[in-house]
């Protein structure tokens, strides 16, 4: 399954967790991140993020999971930790960062991705550079 994703708009992230709750026999998803939008309609998807019951149930079958043109929001870091708490079988996550971020800012996401409690050890984190061309 693609998706393109505004990591800020509420409807769209609550979208994306409704579509993988409904297909319970997706193994990969790949979703392009648009520009985040920000102020207020980002603080409401980072609260629905962070609200506990915001994710119920296991996502049985992701194996794999690739974000594209990922800057590192709040909101984004977030739904990838969700992914990464619910997917028990996720074995490969691939995360190709805007090309805006700098090399600091792609070491401390992926600090922050790495020392979650809810990465499971057998999953393959790979950070790349993005390149349209591919």
């Amino acid at each position: 399954m693609k998706l393109d994703v505004e990591f800020g708009d509420l409807a769209q992230v609550s979208g994306v967790f409704s579509l993988i709750r409904s297909s319970p026999n997706l193994r990969t998803i790949e979703i392009y991140v648009f520009q985040t939008m920000s102020g207020r309609s980002m603080d409401e998807v980072t609260r629905y993020l962070a609200d506990p019951y915001c994710v119920e149930q296991q996502f049985e079958k992701l194996e794999n999971v690739k974000l594209t043109w990922f800057e590192g929001t709040p909101s984004e870091l977030i739904f990838l930790k969700l992914i990464l708490a619910h997917s028990p079988v996720l074995s490969r996550v691939i995360v190709l960062p805007s090309n805006e971020l700098n090399e600091g800012e792609i070491l401390n996401f992926y600090e922050q991705l790495t020392m979650s409690l809810s990465v499971s050890p057998r999953v393959q984190l790979t950070l790349a550079q993005y390149d349209p061309v591919v």
